[in-house]
């Protein structure tokens, strides 16, 4: 994650260090969710006509808190926020800041810059038919976003276990690991 953030919107996160980084507290808290113990989940499955305006419910409410919040700080002591919107919020945060500065001359070279421009500037596609254009939505840049960090929490973990298990369970691999390490000084 401490790759992740910054690569994605340019926020040093310092993980590997603070275990109490909010980062890293919603993102676990995130990937522990039992998307079936969700009530609204739960519905979407059985009535699969209603999960666009139960997202559209869940989102909606996600928008209010966040207003709420604002106006009412204490609120923040009492109500705690989905991890996913939670960390879908800090991504906005991000966003509005960077679009507020930018009129600034620096320019960060990160996956949300690159996908705030492709949200201004149209992107021709030459292959098919020259006429068409193609420009990222500013609702898709978000999602996007979420998505880039959420898959890069669970993925480095998922391989870090499965090299760690390879090396626990062939003895073999593991004496030419240790050699290798050896003679790398």
């Amino acid at each position: 994650m401490d790759v992740i953030c910054p690569c994605a919107f340019g926020i040093d996160t310092d993980m590997q260090n603070d275990i109490n980084n909010p980062y890293l507290q919603k993102s676990a808290a995130l990937f522990k969710t039992d998307i079936d113990d969700l009530l609204l989940f739960r519905l979407a499955n059985l009535i699969p006509f209603l999960a666009r305006p139960l997202h559209d419910i869940v989102f909606g409410l996600g928008d209010v808190r966040r207003i709420l919040m604002k106006l009412i700080p204490i609120l923040n002591d009492y109500v705690e926020e989905i991890p996913a919107l939670w960390l879908m919020n800090r991504v906005q945060e991000v966003v509005d800041l960077r679009i507020q500065s930018s009129s600034n001359s620096i320019k960060r070279t990160d996956l949300l810059q690159l996908m705030m421009e492709a949200t201004r500037d149209n992107v021709k596609d030459h292959v098919d038919d020259p006429s068409i254009t193609k420009a990222l939505q500013s609702n898709e840049l978000i999602p996007n976003i979420f998505l880039f960090m959420a898959a890069g929490y669970e993925t480095t973990s998922t391989a870090l276990a499965y090299s760690t298990y390879i090396l626990a369970t062939k003895q073999d691999i593991q004496e030419k690991l240790v050699e290798e390490i050896e003679n790398s000084n």
